[in-house]
């Protein structure tokens, strides 16, 4: 972890928490996470990003599809080359 991006990203942040004893510290971690949990749930909740993800997840198919075919091809060609010595 480098703290040095933390506290470039978020100054505020890294002068309130530097300050904190370890037992405020792990207080403002429970918080933290608290937080996320709820943003995740809102997120979970987005009835219309919901809907957008799936629809970005099936434009995306036949990419996913064309990339997976070549990594394959390309596996079982070094396998090959591998088998004939090269």
């Amino acid at each position: 972890m480098d703290k040095t991006k933390i506290q470039k990203q978020y100054p505020d942040f890294a002068l309130e928490v530097e300050r904190l004893t370890p037992e405020q510290l792990r207080a403002r971690i429970v918080e933290l996470q608290k937080g996320l949990q709820e943003s995740e749930e809102h997120k979970e909740a987005n009835e219309e990003l919901t809907a957008l993800q799936a629809q970005v997840g099936e434009m995306l198919a036949p990419y996913r599809d064309v990339r997976k075919a070549v990594k394959a091809k390309t596996a079982y060609i070094l396998e090959l080359l591998k088998e004939q010595g090269q």
